[in-house]
C-alpha cells in the first residue's frame, strides 16, 4: 500500500528523489501531477502507469502552481500524526487529498487576487503621476484630495455629476485599433479612479462647500 505521484499527461511515476525535490522546493513540476493510491488497481510498467485514463476518477489532481503547497500540507499532516502518536499511513485517502488541494488552490487564488488588487491600487494611487509640477510631478490622488487649488475644487464639483461611466466604456469599446485586453485595462483603471479618487473628493466637497470659496 502506498501513495503514488505521477504526471497525468504521460503516466510517468515520480521517483522518491523527484518527490523530495518538489517537496523541498528545489525543483518545479514539468506538468500536472496526479496522486493515486496503489491499491486502486494501478497498472505499472517500467515506472509508467499504463491505465492512466482508468484511474483519473480515483486520482487527486494538482495544478502546477499548487504542488509545493500541497506537498507541504501532506508533510505537515504526517508530522501532526506523529506528534499525536498516530502512525502515518502509507496511503492518504482521496477525500483528504482533494480537501488539501482545494484549500491550497483557494489560498493561491486569494493570494493572486490580493496581488492583483495591490497592483491595481498602485496604478490608481501611485503612478503615473501628473504632467503638472510643483517641485516634482504631482500625484492626481493627493493633489485632488488636498483641496488646495480652488479652481480644481470647482472644476471637480461641476464636472463630476456629469460623468457617465457607461458612456466612457462605450467610447473605449468603440475605439478601433485597440486590443480587447487594453480596452479592458482602460475600463478597469478609469472606473477605479472614478470610484477611488474623484468620487470621495466630490462627496467631501458636497458636504464642505466652503472649499469652493477659499
Amino acid at each position: 500500500m502506498e501513495t503514488i505521484f505521477y504526471y497525468v499527461k504521460t503516466g510517468k511515476i515520480l521517483s522518491k528523489d523527484e518527490v523530495s525535490a518538489l517537496m523541498s522546493g528545489y525543483a518545479a513540476p514539468t506538468g500536472t501531477i496526479g496522486i493515486v493510491n496503489k491499491s486502486q488497481r494501478v497498472q505499472i510498467t517500467d515506472g509508467v502507469i499504463q491505465n492512466v485514463s482508468d484511474i483519473k476518477e480515483t486520482s487527486s489532481i494538482m495544478s502546477q502552481d499548487s504542488v509545493l503547497d500541497v506537498f507541504t500540507e501532506i508533510v505537515n499532516k504526517h508530522s501532526q500524526d506523529v506528534k499525536r502518536g498516530i502512525s502515518p499511513r502509507s496511503e492518504i485517502r482521496k477525500d483528504e487529498l482533494d480537501r488539501m488541494i482545494r484549500e491550497v488552490s483557494d489560498r493561491i487564488e486569494r493570494q493572486k487576487n490580493h496581488q492583483k488588487e495591490k497592483e491595481l491600487e498602485k496604478r490608481v494611487f501611485t503612478f503615473p503621476n501628473s504632467a503638472l509640477k510643483k517641485t516634482f510631478k504631482l500625484s492626481p490622488y493627493f493633489y485632488i484630495n488636498s483641496f488646495e487649488n480652488v479652481d480644481c475644487n470647482r472644476a471637480l464639483f461641476e464636472i463630476f455629476p456629469r460623468i457617465d461611466m457607461k458612456k466612457v466604456d462605450e467610447i473605449i469599446d468603440n475605439t478601433p485599433y485597440i486590443s480587447d485586453v487594453r480596452k479592458n485595462f482602460y475600463k478597469i483603471i478609469l472606473s477605479k479612479r472614478y470610484e477611488m479618487i474623484l468620487k470621495p473628493a466630490y462627496e467631501l466637497l458636497r458636504k464642505n462647500k466652503f472649499l469652493l470659496e477659499i
